[in-house]
């Protein structure tokens, strides 16, 4: 009781006198505000229209256990399985609508038509027989009783506030939770008008949305920055938003548009200038947090961008990537703006971690907003999304600047595979980001991921070779095969790639009672086919099993060297080190130490004319990588031994 009243006093505090009410539904993050939300608060204020926003999740987190919550946000068993929103299913559809066994018995225990077994379920721990898996079955099915009492709740705060606009964010699994809600809204306050937008609406699933549920309004297609305080002011005014880009309603949807299965769109809201924006608005969020702080699990981080779009991509699309599906085009703001965005944020919410959700770094940034951010802030704690072919000093650079995690987009050790996702980096390049990452403090988040078309048994086999030299360095946080998703290339051109039979992911028909071609269409992640028929999971199990072998062998793993000016001394304490310990001198130690970054024969070459002459090098370069301390391909060589001393930070993290 005590709970629930502390929660009620932080909802209404605010309740009234809004026009505009934002919403984040389940399963948002329960660790960083929504910089959507926060973004368009602000620019409503900006307006000066009044505007609120509540986070739902804390109070439905606080019904089913924030452990359940915060596995089924991140996708627990698998994200393909929609936990998260078939828990919902039935609130918005109804008794009886929905076979709910029939998606225990298909999804869940992962025995549905065509399903692989690598589909679902994430890890050991819900593999088919261990105890676990019927467990959380078990949890699941608790947490949904609670979904019906908590809707009332939901309605209850939003029939105290009255608002005239209840907005709702949907990215990730807060579909069907928002549109449970915007039902339910619709017959409380039936003048109330529903609005929703975010990537699970953008293109054909935003058309098809407006299309199937009639008690929506409007959905934004897009971004919806300089649109937004557009939309409100006309509906506030009680004019018509007919014309607005990127705003589709069941009126403006022509025959001409209607949906089809798997139908395209690019009606969007068009590109806005990041440097015209406001700074978010997270009061909301934090205020929430402090009434709700025992369920909210640590850390908890202030969201903040310094660019929208992928440069990468839109030069050479990833094939397997679905993000930026109607915003390809790469924008970034003027690095004082960003600098200055960024103070302010550490001042008003003091103590936080940044997340930037950039998805890839402005390089230009390494010489103008992460220097000047060095110089102007101290302690913070930073993470950036780059692209795995940075430098050595690039790398100083972000780590002097704050950054203490990077995604560089690593999703494999086979410079086949990583042509055949576009990635325009090798195996080399990867390892190299990993060992200096290591070098330098800075944790690594990095994925593999298999099943590429056109990838072949050989690639794995010397996948599976390397990974006991890299012991050393830290194994990837996640494992899985690729998703189809919308958007990517390997869905817009399926054929193309030797992809075949695409159709939505067996969760979404126990999620949507409406016909194949609308949950085609509002669907996200699909199933598919290799046009030759492979068999991925008979030539990934031997790499499967050594990556197990990493990471539980990672945290007493070390190959560090020191340097003497006239030798190295090496340390090897990998499982699989050939010797515990090398004195090297000589050309082996000119070569180890300026392979510390990728290089071709012809430099090493040059090494070898003041040691003998380059016809001693081929025996140089057979012993160490016979030893294990040198990496080759396509004539390039990489030294994989590290600096003793140098990452005292992340070595004694990995340790506790």
């Amino acid at each position: 009781m005590e709970h629930q009243s502390l929660t009620k006093a932080a909802s209404n505090r605010d309740a009234a006198d809004h026009d505009v009410l934002l919403v984040s539904m389940p399963f948002g993050s329960l660790c960083d505000p929504s910089i959507a939300l926060g973004l368009l608060k602000a620019g409503l204020n900006r307006a000066g229209i009044s505007c609120a926003v509540r986070y739902f999740t804390f109070p439905f987190a606080a019904k089913i256990g924030t452990q359940l919550y915060f596995e089924l946000a991140n996708g627990t068993p698998r994200l393909t399985a929609l936990v998260g929103e078939w828990l919902f299913a039935e609130a918005l559809w109804g008794p009886g609508r929905l076979d709910s066994a029939a998606y225990v018995e298909e999804v869940l225990r992962d025995r549905g038509r065509g399903s692989r077994s690598d589909d679902f379920w994430s890890s050991h721990r819900f593999a088919a027989d261990a105890p676990e898996r019927e467990e959380f079955i078990e949890e699941v099915l608790r947490a949904r009783v609670a979904v019906a009492p908590f809707l009332d709740d939901c309605v209850d705060e939003v029939v105290c506030r009255r608002p005239r606009i209840l907005g709702f964010t949907s990215v990730f699994q807060q579909q069907i939770a928002s549109l449970a809600l915007a039902s339910r809204v619709r017959q409380a306050l039936p003048e109330t008008f529903l609005l929703i937008g975010g990537a699970n609406v953008e293109g054909a699933m935003g058309s098809e949305a407006v299309h199937q549920f009639g008690f929506l309004d409007a959905v934004v297609s897009g971004e919806a920055d300089a649109v937004f305080p557009q939309l409100v002011l006309r509906v506030l005014a009680g004019e018509s938003i007919d014309g607005l880009p990127g705003v589709l309603t069941r009126r403006t949807l022509s025959l001409a548009d209607a949906p089809s299965t798997l139908a395209p769109s690019n009606e969007q809201t068009g590109f806005v200038d990041l440097n015209a924006l406001p700074y978010p608005d997270y009061d909301d969020f934090f205020q929430q947090l402090h009434f709700e702080s025992d369920v909210a699990p640590a850390p908890v981080r202030v969201t903040f961008e310094t660019s929208r779009g992928c440069w990468w991509g839109a030069k050479h699309h990833c094939t397997f990537c679905g993000l930026n599906g109607l915003s390809m085009a790469y924008r970034s703001k003027r690095p004082q703006r960003a600098l200055d965005e960024l103070m302010a944020l550490n001042q008003r919410y003091p103590g936080r971690a940044i997340s930037v959700v950039d998805n890839i770094l402005d390089t230009s940034y390494f010489r103008t907003f992460l220097p000047r951010l060095r110089d102007s802030v101290t302690d913070l704690n930073l993470f950036y999304e780059i692209k795995s072919n940075v430098a050595k000093d690039q790398l100083r650079v972000l780590r002097d600047a704050g950054v203490i995690c990077v995604q560089p987009g690593i999703e494999s050790l086979s410079t086949h595979i990583l042509r055949l996702m576009r990635k325009g980096v090798t195996m080399l390049q990867n390892i190299q980001t990993l060992k200096w990452c290591r070098e330098l403090g800075i944790d690594v988040a990095w994925n593999m991921i298999w099943g590429f078309p056109g990838e072949t048994a050989r690639d794995y086999e010397q996948c599976t070779a390397l990974v006991p030299l890299l012991t050393h360095l830290q194994p990837p946080g996640m494992r899985a095969p690729i998703r189809l998703d919308r958007f990517s290339p390997y869905f817009e051109q399926a054929q193309d790639f030797g992809i075949t039979n695409v159709r939505p992911h067996l969760a979404y028909e126990h999620l949507y009672d409406l016909p194949a071609p609308a949950i085609a269409n509002l669907a996200y992640f699909f199933r598919f086919d290799y046009a030759d028929g492979r068999q991925v999971h008979h030539y990934t199990a031997p790499l499967l099993e050594q990556l197990d072998m990493w990471a539980q062998n990672h945290s007493t793993s070390e190959l560090l060297y020191v340097d003497n000016e006239n030798h190295l001394s090496i340390r090897d304490l990998r499982p699989a080190a050939r010797r515990p310990h090398y004195v090297l001198d000589g050309l082996y130690r000119e070569v180890l130490l300026a392979c510390d970054r990728v290089h071709g024969v012809a430099h090493l070459e040059a090494l070898a004319e003041k040691h003998g002459g380059p016809e001693t090098l081929p025996g140089v370069l057979a012993d160490l990588i016979d030893a294990g301390l040198l990496l080759t391909e396509n004539g390039h060589y990489l030294a994989l031994a590290l600096p003793e001393g140098s990452y005292s930070r992340f070595t004694l993290r990995d340790r506790d």
